[in-house]
């Protein structure tokens, strides 16, 4: 008759190379879930230092580079018609007290955007110009 401690040991041996074979593939295992998780907190790093095509030590100083900065924090930094209404803005701003200017920059927005192929959704932009006015 064979011990049970003999049976256990031929156990391993059918199982797939015995205890130390099982140590190794877990010690591998291990070391490649290390390395993943290594890779992901580097990149997780690298999205760190810039958000907003801004770096980690550069805070926006500007109107435009805020505006930027908070339109990619909150999930529209690829939005084109975002951008042409930033340019014009100044000029909105700047041009306030003279109706005529202004109802102009306007036309002149108005058929840029006429011709977007994206959805407008103003809310969008209100959202990030109040957060950037903070």
């Amino acid at each position: 008759e064979k011990s049970p401690k003999r049976n256990k040991e031929e156990g391993h041996e059918k199982s797939g190379g015995g205890l130390w074979r099982s140590m190794w593939k877990k010690k591998k295992t291990e070391s490649v879930e290390a390395k993943v998780k290594g890779s992901q907190e580097a990149s997780m790093e690298e999205g760190r230092k810039k958000v907003g095509g801004l770096s980690k030590n550069k805070v926006p100083t500007t109107f435009p580079e805020m505006f930027r900065f908070n339109a990619t924090v909150m999930g529209y930094g690829s939005s084109e018609w975002m951008a042409h209404v930033l340019d014009v803005f100044p000029a909105l701003v700047v041009h306030a007290a003279d109706p005529q200017r202004v109802m102009e920059e306007a036309d002149v927005l108005s058929i840029v955007l006429g011709k977007a192929e994206a959805k407008i959704e103003f809310m969008e932009f209100k959202a990030v110009m109040l957060a950037s006015l903070r």
